[in-house]
């Protein structure tokens, strides 16, 4: 192995271990053994932080998506179906599927987002180049369920692409493995995608939508009196 081969090596072996065990589970020393390099330094030579090695990670799988997803935003954009929250959710679903089984351990990575705020930070602010098609995508999202407060808005859609991810990663996974009685990919996909559409567009129950009108105008009193 050349010297510019590892930290690919490294990024795919954090990749497996942060998507099997869970970010914070896992040490840049414990990356460094799985990966077969003797110095237990090599992580933070490559990367210096495991900061930098998620961002890494984002950046080594997020070019391809990201194209994918603006080409199909751009397409729903010229079709006046910005609004459309089915149509929006497999902007988000698609790019990821279309590459899969190779991105099924990333998307076990990225589903940890809306626990790991470190996480969600670097995928916020990734380049235009990696991630402008997902913000693009959480602006329409939140959009379209504008008729929700806001609050309800933003904790529904990180619950949605939690169940997303997890439910696709999980199919792939098992249909590498050879489990039987799976439905076929299509129409697993495409039920998922129906099944978060109506989760986030339900009416809220009564007390969740006092309590966000509460916090709101807590919020316009505060901005009000400053």
């Amino acid at each position: 192995m050349t010297k510019r081969d590892t930290p690919v090596l490294l990024i795919t072996t954090a990749e497996d271990l942060y998507g099997r065990h869970g970010i914070d589970a896992v040490s840049l020393r414990q990356i460094a053994e799985a990966a077969g390099q003797r110095n237990p330094a090599v992580v933070q030579y490559h990367f210096s932080t495991k900061r930098g090695l998620m961002k890494a990670i984002l950046e080594y799988r997020t070019i391809e998506p990201n194209r994918r997803r603006n080409e199909m935003l751009d397409a729903l954009g010229a079709e006046g179906h910005l609004g459309d929250v089915h149509a929006l959710l497999e902007c988000g679903v698609y790019p990821l599927v279309e590459l899969l089984p190779e991105y099924t351990n990333f998307m076990r990575f990225i589903m940890q987002a809306p626990a790991n705020q470190p996480l969600a930070d670097i995928m916020w602010n990734l380049d235009d180049d990696h991630g402008s098609g997902g913000r693009r995508l959480a602006r329409h999202l939140l959009d379209a369920m504008g008729q929700l407060p806001l609050a309800i808005r933003v904790s529904r859609l990180r619950a949605g692409f939690r169940l997303l991810l997890q439910s696709v990663s999980s199919h792939a996974t098992q249909q590498q493995d050879g489990v039987e009685g799976l439905l076929p990919s299509e129409v697993f996909y495409a039920d998922m995608i129906n099944a978060v559409t109506a989760f986030l567009l339900a009416e809220p129950p009564a007390i969740a939508t006092t309590v966000a009108a509460e916090a709101a105008a807590a919020s316009t009193a505060l901005v009000a009196n400053t």
